[in-house]
């Protein structure tokens, strides 16, 4: 009996020391929030944890972001930042826009500019959020090559931007070109 007793005990360690060597699984992350302001003052941020979600292999996975516009303007993009968590270094983590992780959104005319590897800005002006609209975002965060066991993304609504704001940078711009020609003509 103590011989089976034994080999139980061993085995059970061997099983506990496999299970903490094996490399954990990235995860996606459910994230809901709602925002009553707009831009970076009133941005929000959630820890994205390796190994704890939806186990999406190869320390890659979605950020699935539900909010609601509890504000009085339109939003006509969204804003995502990645940043350091602790002493882990995010040099190598990045969101990731290629085919099949482009970022996805119940939004209509959707399109992004991938800033830096950290900073990811996703429009839709074609169809904003009113004010007590929910906005469903997903984006892809790449943690391949480093992977690091934490770090943050932080995010926040961006307003339309009004009508006159773009008559008056229109008529600057068609100001200097007017001074360039006059300057060209002497």
């Amino acid at each position: 009996m103590r011989r089976y007793k034994g080999l139980a005990l061993a085995l059970c360690a061997g099983l506990l020391f496999l299970a903490g060597a094996a490399p954990a699984w990235a995860d996606s992350v459910d994230v809901s929030a709602s925002f009553s302001c707009l831009g970076s003052a009133c941005s929000q941020s959630t820890a994205h944890e390796e190994g704890t979600g939806y186990q999406d292999y190869d320390f890659k996975g979605w950020v699935y972001l539900t909010v609601g516009n509890t504000g009085t303007e339109d939003w006509g993009d969204f804003h995502f930042e990645i940043f350091q968590v602790g002493s882990y270094s995010i040099d190598n983590v990045f969101f990731e826009v290629s085919s099949p992780h482009e970022p996805t959104s119940n939004r209509g005319s959707l399109s992004w500019n991938l800033v830096d590897n950290h900073t990811l800005d996703v429009s839709f002006y074609g169809d904003p959020v009113g004010p007590t609209d929910t906005l469903k975002i997903n984006v892809y965060t790449n943690n391949a090559t480093d992977q690091v066991p934490f770090f943050g993304v932080l995010y926040y609504p961006t307003p339309v931007p009004e009508p006159s704001t773009a008559v008056l940078l229109g008529l600057s711009l068609l100001g200097l070109l007017a001074a360039g020609r006059r300057r060209a003509r002497r």
